[in-house]
């Protein structure tokens, strides 16, 4: 994992974190894309409203760009977030 918010992480920290951090969250998802010269690369846009604990609200956009192996299997996982909350986060 790739995360403005916690940088380079293994998937399992991260999500770890994430759950330890978050009083609630909501995802809504705007659009899927896919990479036009193969499925190796997917990017998700969606808004994302994330209550933490200890630190303010963030209500931005997100994008997670997923890059996966030659079996569909996910590889590496980027977050960015909106350059508004990026500076907030």
């Amino acid at each position: 994992m790739v995360s403005p918010v916690y940088g380079t992480i293994p998937a399992r920290a991260f999500f770890e974190t994430l759950h330890a951090d978050t009083i609630s969250a909501e995802v809504k998802i705007r659009t899927i894309y896919v990479a036009e010269d193969g499925a190796d690369r997917i990017i998700a846009h969606f808004g994302y409203r994330w209550e933490r604990r200890l630190t303010p609200t963030l209500d931005t956009y997100v994008l997670d760009l997923f890059e996966l192996t030659p079996d569909a299997q996910i590889k590496r996982i980027r977050i960015i977030l909106d350059g508004d909350a990026a500076t907030a986060a």
